[in-house]
């Protein structure tokens, strides 16, 4: 990765339907405060540029204009896969 991103976009826990067993569920969003969950590769953004801010989706789509966001990844493609297997699905009544 280049240089410090602007933000980690991460999902509301309120819109998740899987979940890592090591995500991060203390961290809300820095625009509506809405609690929002953390991946380990997320996790791991945060301790290489601490104080990034963390925005929920909804925020970042909202606030952002197109072109705006570049997108990078958190960790490569196998880490995100590997953090997909482990994940497990959430019951939503």
């Amino acid at each position: 990765m280049g240089g410090k991103p602007d933000a980690l976009v991460t999902m509301r826990l309120s819109d998740m339907h899987r979940m890592h067993p090591a995500q991060d569920d203390t961290h809300v969003c820095s625009k509506c405060g809405h609690p929002v969950g953390i991946y380990p590769s997320g996790q791991s953004a945060l301790r290489k540029w601490p104080g990034m801010q963390v925005l929920c989706s909804h925020c970042a789509i909202a606030t952002r204009r197109p072109g705006e966001i570049d997108n990078v990844l958190a960790a490569d493609f196998d880490t995100i896969m590997q953090e997909s297997r482990d994940s497990v699905d959430v019951g939503r009544s």
